[in-house]
């Protein structure tokens, strides 16, 4: 299983194009765990956008990522929520950074 764990993204994704995310834009082949990771800032594109991951498909695991619901204006993964994922305040999202 491939694994991305204890990222901070803090920087503008922005595509002319689809599929992009936060953290991890798109997979085809599955197995992929995302893990404790945050997003600080904006997704900008035209389709399948995530604040965490664009799309994924097959097996995927994810687990105690945040976004900033204030800079974000897409959803956890694909513009949907994720039960592994929590979109915060900007505040709050500070204090998780924090600890």
């Amino acid at each position: 299983m491939r694994s991305i764990k204890d990222y901070v993204n803090s920087g503008l994704i922005k595509s002319g194009n689809t599929a992009y995310g936060g953290i991890f834009a798109v997979s085809n082949f599955g197995n992929i765990e995302i893990t404790q990771c945050i997003n600080t800032n904006t997704v900008e594109g035209t389709t399948n956008m995530g604040a965490i991951a664009g799309i994924l498909y097959g097996t995927f695991t994810i687990t105690d990522c945040f976004y900033d619901i204030q800079m974000c204006k897409y959803k956890a993964v694909n513009n949907q929520d994720h039960p592994g994922v929590t979109g915060l305040p900007t505040h709050l999202l500070m204090n998780e950074l924090a600890k």
